[in-house]
């Protein structure tokens, strides 16, 4: 082990070490989710989001 004269020092290696005992015995996995937002979309409100989407890139596209 090795002398640590200063206490943020000391909490920084303690971190590190964690860390990586962390990393090697649970490394993170990434997992994709499904995000299915048609559950709450009625055909109504469905046709304003399109409808508002086109407006809002006519407007950009045209104030270029």
């Amino acid at each position: 082990m090795t002398d640590i004269n200063d206490l943020d020092d000391m909490g920084e290696q303690h971190q590190t070490t964690i860390h990586n005992i962390l990393d090697e015995h649970c490394p993170k996995k990434r997992r994709k989710v499904r995000v299915d937002n048609s559950f709450f979309m009625s055909p109504l409100i469905e046709k304003i989001k399109t409808a508002s989407d086109r407006a809002h890139k006519n407007h950009k596209k045209s104030s270029e």
